[in-house]
């Protein structure tokens, strides 16, 4: 059995945020400074890191326009009374109000071992509430979505790149400016680089990401599948792009 399971998180003190709705989706505006959201979304990354690697595979990722169920947004929303109002006038008809959220995305061969991370998650008093899992008999099973996955073989290696992603992100994270410098590589997310960018970014994940440096950098095969994977880019699908929205840029 092979289970991948979504846990969505966020703290009491994560501001609301309003979302606009259009034809192409939910959009995000942040009613307040959107250093705060980076800032709050940061730290409780680096918090939910503590479990990332109990699971076989895992990854983190940032989310502005989660779907919130009314209780859960209910209940947040009652902690911002006094805040709320400025907010609800300038929302008017085409919005609605919303929460920045953390996914925590456990891929795990145990049902027991999810249910420990949800205590563990909970006990650092994070909000959380999940989505119904997503069950294979193994890991070869799961199949494309034609969307980041085209292949079986691709939908295969997706969790572990996800999970090579997150903690690479992680690490950038606890590093100061790392962030900054990590800025001048943005445009791989969308567009295949150079063999001079590509080499360039490979020496800054090597000075910044032990994980980089001691689990891919170090293995000729796992670092070639790694950079592989890293320019599977297609038209609004891009995997390098889990690499920049967990440092939030």
């Amino acid at each position: 059995m092979f289970i991948r399971q979504i846990l969505h998180t966020y703290k009491k003190n994560f501001p609301p945020i309003k979302l606009s709705l259009n034809r192409k989706g939910k959009k995000c505006f942040h009613p307040s400074d959107e250093i705060l959201i980076w800032n709050l979304s940061t730290d409780l990354i680096l918090e939910l890191s503590q479990f990332s690697t109990l699971p076989k595979y895992c990854y983190i990722t940032r989310h502005d326009n989660d779907i919130i169920p009314n209780e859960n947004l209910k209940e947040h929303l009652k902690c911002w009374e006094r805040n709320l109002e400025e907010v609800i006038d300038t929302t008017g008809k085409h919005y609605l109000l919303g929460i920045s959220t953390v996914w925590f995305v456990a891929y795990s061969e145990s049902t027991e071992l999810i249910e420990l991370i949800k205590e563990k998650i909970v006990q650092k008093d994070i909000k959380i509430f999940m989505d119904n899992p997503e069950v294979y008999n193994s890991i070869e099973e799961i199949p494309p979505d034609n969307q980041y996955t085209k292949t079986k073989d691709e939908a295969k290696m997706f969790p572990e790149f996800l999970h090579q992603i997150t903690q690479i992100g992680i690490d950038l994270l606890r590093i100061p400016n790392s962030i900054n410098e990590l800025r001048q590589f943005k445009s791989l997310e969308w567009c295949p680089g150079s063999n001079i960018e590509i080499n360039n970014l490979k020496s800054f994940l090597v000075k910044k990401s032990k994980y980089y440096e001691d689990v891919i950098e170090i293995n000729n095969t796992v670092r070639n599948q790694f950079w592989a994977n890293f320019q599977i880019i297609r038209y609004g699908y891009s995997w390098p792009h889990f690499l920049f929205n967990i440092c939030g840029i």
